[in-house]
């Protein structure tokens, strides 16, 4: 685990904070989360998340990459200025839900198969995300991947895998089932979900 200085969310002129000491529990608890939900590591269905780790976020499914085929096909997100727009409007549904993290900044957080290994993917959503932050006035925003491995952030590297883990306490364990069951739900057609980009945008307030 690397110990390189990390990115901060505060608006202009405000004092500097290392956000991943106070989202270390909620980020385990994310990736205990997709090991429940993808028990296989390469089929995770692919997201993104603003929010609170291990708390409410407004999250946006995405297509997943297709296993049938031989040939790789076109990354549907892979045009910068979408991932930018994508990002906008996580954003703007958060405000819209009123969504906070006990006084931190939110997080964005990629959702995908595989290992902690920065792929090219990582890097274009976690810039699209500095971007969307970054037009709201924020000079910065804490933004990293998560797998069924662990987390990282692909700007500065750091990461944190697990070959097996636990979660700590009963209180932790029913939350983690409760996230995953809310999760599911949220993959379902209907309710308040809204169709966006061919993927399915909604708010989860498990806390």
């Amino acid at each position: 685990m690397s110990d390189a200085a990390e990115p901060t969310a505060e608006r202009p002129g405000a004092p500097p904070s290392d956000p991943w000491a106070a989202y270390q529990e909620g980020l385990r608890h994310e990736v205990a989360v997709t090991r429940l939900l993808h028990p296989y590591a390469r089929q995770v269905t692919p997201a993104l998340h603003l929010g609170e780790p291990g708390g409410p976020r407004v999250r946006l499914q995405l297509p997943p990459a297709p296993t049938h085929v031989r040939q790789a096909r076109p990354d549907p997100y892979g045009d910068p200025v979408l991932r930018r727009d994508v990002l906008a409007r996580l954003w703007e549904r958060a405000e819209e839900e009123g969504l906070t993290a006990d006084g931190r900044p939110l997080l964005a957080w990629h959702v995908r198969g595989g290992t902690v290994e920065v792929v090219g993917s990582d890097l274009g959503w976690s810039g699209a995300a500095r971007l969307a932050a970054l037009d709201r006035g924020l000079t910065s925003s804490g933004r990293c991947v998560v797998t069924p491995q662990g987390w990282v952030d692909p700007e500065s590297g750091r990461s944190r895998s697990w070959q097996r883990l636990r979660v700590r306490g009963r209180d932790g364990s029913d939350h983690v089932r409760r996230l995953a069951r809310e999760l599911a739900a949220a993959d379902g057609v209907g309710g308040s979900q809204a169709q966006v980009w061919t993927g399915s945008l909604a708010c989860i307030r498990s806390a």
